[in-house]
Formats: structure tokens, sequence, C-alpha cells
């Protein structure tokens, strides 16, 4: 089931940092931030903020958050946790998600978009899969020695069959999938079906929404506050709250990027290998989540945008809020 405490993503709340700050005071300011924005915990990115095996300066930063009533939550580099599992003794980063009194931790596999990116073909898939498959066989043995799960992100690099080929292949139940309820839209495919497909599987949350603007080469995809946009949200949270398990629930969302889906273009099917079939659910249920009527948000100079997003945070954690009741 979806657990307290709701949380927000170190990196949704970086675009609201003053200029010029440390890294210390910036994640200070993070954490007032998250705070101030009415939510009871904040996701850091582990290595620019809390710093395995410093423990004086991690205890400085969680005793902060403690006051303000936050939680801390983490997620390292994925490089940097498989190589911390090739070494014997304890492991720096579950020793320090252990002191934060954490069940799960995240990652991400690869950087985002990097199919499209690195013009991705089926065959640089697959041995990206054999390759996340060997490391995270090596983390997984680490993750059950400490009980704490690793959840890797739908990061727009693999498919939903590459995504099960992955997770069938890496069967440990301390391994599974930090579930982007928005991200998977990128690559055609509906985030519902993805949920319902893997829901067993998930650890860890991006909760956000979007919305599809037409553009020449398809659609261009703004991210959006949860039941803002064309995303199922609340039916992915109704389809998780059965499980029987814990499962954070984070807010992630973004106001200032939009990003390109160009489905009108052979180079998108071609980086993505779908079949004929598939080819052609995919660019039915893009073209039927265009909408003409949909405009990208435009602001007059960053004063406005840093206030059209932080709205947009605090709209997204009320929702988020209000299915606790």
């Amino acid at each position: 089931m979806l657990s307290k405490p709701v949380g927000i993503v170190e990196w949704s709340i970086n675009y609201l940092r003053s200029e010029g700050l440390g890294i210390d005071e910036g994640t200070r300011e993070v954490i007032r931030t998250a705070h101030e924005l009415g939510f009871q915990a904040v996701i850091l990115g582990g290595q620019a903020n809390l710093r395995p095996g410093d423990d004086r300066r991690n205890a400085e930063f969680l005793s902060y958050a403690e006051k303000l009533g936050l939680c801390i939550g983490l997620s390292f580099w994925f490089e940097s946790l498989y190589q911390s599992a090739l070494k014997k003794g304890p492991n720096p980063f579950f020793e320090l998600a252990k002191q934060c009194n954490l069940k799960v931790i995240g990652t991400v596999l690869n950087h985002f978009s990097i199919r499209f990116d690195k013009k991705w073909n089926r065959n640089d898939a697959v041995a990206s899969i054999q390759t996340a498959v060997k490391k995270l066989k090596a983390v997984s043995s680490v993750a059950e020695e400490y009980g704490i799960g690793l959840a890797f992100e739908n990061h727009i690099d693999y498919t939903c069959d590459e995504l099960d080929e992955i997770l069938s292949a890496v069967p440990s139940p301390f391994i599974g999938l930090r579930f982007d309820t928005a991200n998977q839209v990128l690559l055609g495919e509906d985030p519902v079906m993805m949920c319902r497909r893997f829901r067993t599987r998930v650890l860890d949350t991006h909760l956000k929404d979007c919305y599809l603007v037409p553009d020449s080469q398809g659609a261009q995809l703004v991210w959006c506050a949860p039941g803002d946009g064309i995303v199922d949200v609340k039916g992915m949270m109704e389809m998780l709250e059965e499980e029987k398990r814990a499962i954070p629930t984070t807010l992630e969302t973004f106001a200032e990027s939009a990003f390109t889906i160009p489905f009108k273009t052979e180079a998108f099917w071609q980086y993505l290998g779908f079949g004929q079939p598939a080819r052609r659910q995919a660019e039915e249920y893009l073209h039927g989540l265009t909408d003409a009527k949909n405009r990208k948000p435009d602001f007059p100079d960053r004063k406005a945008w840093r206030q059209y997003e932080r709205e947009l945070l605090s709209k997204g954690g009320k929702y988020l809020m209000n299915w606790f009741g």
C-alpha cells in the first residue's frame, strides 16, 4: 500500500534554490523548502548532499530535517552502488540508508532519455540489459544482507518488455521499480498498463502527471501536478494501494521542461524497436493523448516561473496528502 510520509524529490525543488549557495547551505534550503511546501519527507541525491561514510556531517543534516519534522530519503548513482557492492566490508551507501531508517533507496540505471540521446537500436538495448542484470545481481546480495530494497526508475531507457526482461532475470524481492507514473508516455506506452503489469515489483514511486501539446514532429510532453493531466494517477495509486507492503509516496514534477515525442518520424520507432502491432498501438495511444487545445506554460520572467513552479509543487503535494484523508 502507499505509505506516509509524503515526500518530494530534491531535484524538483532545485529550481527554487537561491543562486550562489554552496552544497551545504543549498541542501538546508532544499530541506526548508520541502517543509514550507507542506511535505513530510525529502529525497536527496545522497552523494551530493549526504555523503556515505561521513557520519558526522550526515547526522547534522538528519538532525536539521528532524527539527522541521521531515524524514530523509536517498537516491544514488547506480554505478557507485555497483562498485561499492564489489568491495568487502560494510557498504557505505546501505549504511547511510540504515542511518536514515530507510526500507528502500532509489537509483537510475541510465541517464534520462538515453535511448534517444544515444540513438539505440535493439542490439544496444540488449547489451544494456545484460549489463544492468549483471550489476543488479551484484547489488541485490548487499540489499538482501541489509534488508533494504533498491528501486530503479523507468527512466526513458527501457520499454515495458525490456523492463520485464531485467526484473525476471533478477527476481530478488529487494530489487524492484521506482515507478514513475508519467515517464513511459515518452516511449508511447500507457503507464496504467505498466502499473498493472509490474505493481508486484514496485518498491518506490515518482508520482506526476503530464499532457501533450501538438508539435510538427508529433507532440511535446509537459509535466504537471497529479490530477491535472492525461495520466490516471488516481487509478494507479488505487492499484498500488492493493499491495500488502509499504510503498513510499513521492512527488516529482517540473514546470520548466517540455520533451519532444517525435512519433511522426521513423527514427523514433527505430530507436524503440517495436514490431508493427505494438507500433500501431503506441501511435494510436499518442495521437489520442495529443490535444490541440493544450499549451506549454509561458513565463514573462524568472520570478513568474519560480512562482508557478512553487504553486505546482504545492498543488501536487496537496493532491497526494488528500489521498490519505
